[in-house]
């Protein structure tokens, strides 16, 4: 009974605001699957994909350093860290027009509708700019949107931590809906606009930052502490609100590059689980294994975003332990996990779903150990350890996609592969976290 009191007060606006996003996305999915064809879906999916591996590599973990970032006003600190990510966008660019190249060279004969009507193949020049053009922008405005994010768990109250996380799928949703149910355009001009649109929409909470951009270039970094600190816009109140346990504040003390490495890392490990599970037991093994992550990683995802995020936005003296959120975020795994069974035992899933019983418990597991390791993830900010949270994480990374490509030499089938990926993610997890738990702040 005294869990909810003792959440701090960011995470009930995050939830729900999360909660509401994962209901739209769901319906946006379902548009996806009843008003589109497989050829505007197929070409939405690479452009959306490739947006979002620019976005995030362009951030290099910008949101979280920004919610540690309590020594600089937050307007100023997200105005930096968005600066910093766009200069990091431009030279990813090459990077990205090369993933697009080589996406569109192995996908057949693909064709893209232009906004205006006309149709071209996406081996042309002119089909190339154009998707090229809707990946750069609906990057651009991810990025700005995942920022926004983090000030406003910085800055703002529940309503603005709500809306900025339920507002862009919702719109993104209204969006695809009325231009195929009510325009009768089905093409995948429709299905960008959509998501482009709804990330312009949440790009609107990071305004205040943006505005702060001219004061940057006139030198007002450089002023003393004490100004920095009385210009802050954060909740009422002292630096010391602020402080974690200890007294001492969240700090992210890793460079710029140890925190690209460590997104790097991140986007190569998912991008390997998929694309090898798939070259190696085919694209219906590879459907069990993201579709079930994609199912039971919500919980760890929100778990991170609603309680070890609001933790290192506003650390607070007195707060539940970790342990009981991840007791309960991995019984609601438990729960889901159940349920699936359920559904597999009286047959509710199309029979080309039977393999899925393989995945569930293993998967459901690594989730769990990802729940614990989300319910900590605020300790290395608060500790300053933010530098051996990333070089394990990393290490963690390239060891599993290490796995992934040994593989085809073990001759592992893929219950026996899932077995191995999903024990070392435990045993990997659970080390790390105990490693910041034992450590004082």
């Amino acid at each position: 009974m005294k869990l909810l009191p003792n959440l701090p007060r960011a995470t009930a606006p995050a939830a729900l605001g999360s909660l509401v996003s994962l209901a739209a996305q769901g319906v946006f999915a379902l548009f996806l699957l009843k008003l589109f064809d497989a050829q505007a879906v197929g070409i939405f999916s690479v452009a959306s994909q490739i947006a979002f591996c620019w976005a995030t590599l362009a951030l290099a973990q910008s949101p979280v350093s920004l919610l540690a970032s309590h020594q600089q006003a937050p307007d100023q600190a997200a105005a930096a860290a968005w600066v910093q990510s766009l200069l990091r966008m431009l030279w990813l660019a090459p990077f990205m027009a090369i993933a697009l190249y080589w996406s569109k060279s192995h996908g057949g004969e693909l064709r893209l509708d232009d906004i205006s009507g006309p149709t071209v193949t996406v081996f042309s020049l002119q089909s190339l700019m154009s998707l090229a053009g809707w990946i750069a922008l609906i990057a651009f405005s991810q990025m700005s949107w995942l920022l926004a994010q983090s000030l406003t768990l910085r800055t703002q109250g529940p309503q603005a931590i709500a809306l900025v996380r339920m507002v862009p799928p919702l719109l993104a949703a209204l969006v695809a809906w009325i231009g195929a149910h009510k325009l009768d355009a089905t093409t995948a001009s429709t299905l960008l606009l959509a998501a482009l649109l709804g990330y312009i929409a949440g790009m609107n909470w990071l305004l205040p930052a943006i505005k702060q951009i001219p004061q940057l270039r006139a030198g007002m970094t450089n002023l003393p502490p004490t100004k920095r600190v009385a210009q802050s816009h954060d909740t009422p109140g002292d630096a010391a609100k602020h402080a974690a346990p200890n007294g001492v504040q969240s700090s992210d003390p890793r460079s710029t590059q140890l925190k690209m490495l460590h997104t790097l890392t991140d986007v190569l490990c998912s991008t390997a689980l998929a694309i090898q599970w798939s070259s190696l037991y085919g694209p219906a093994q590879a459907a069990c294994l993201l579709v079930l992550l994609r199912v039971f990683g919500f919980v760890p995802a929100l778990v991170h975003t609603a309680w070890a995020q609001a933790l290192i936005s506003r650390p607070r003296e007195q707060a539940i332990s970790p342990l009981w959120v991840a007791l309960s975020a991995s019984a609601i795994i438990g729960l889901l996990g159940l349920t699936l069974e359920a559904a597999l035992h009286w047959q509710w899933l199309a029979p080309s779903w039977k393999n899925l019983q393989v995945y569930v418990w293993p998967l459901a597991l690594w989730q769990m150990a990802a729940c614990l390791s989300a319910a900590c993830a605020h300790l290395p900010f608060w500790q300053g350890r933010t530098r051996s949270f990333s070089l394990q994480s990393m290490a963690i990374n390239t060891t599993v996609v290490a796995l992934l490509f040994l593989a085809p030499n073990l001759e592992l089938s893929s219950a026996e592969l899932l077995r191995w990926v999903s024990g070392f993610m435990v045993l990997g997890l659970s080390l790390q976290t105990l490693y910041f738990w034992r450590q004082k702040p």
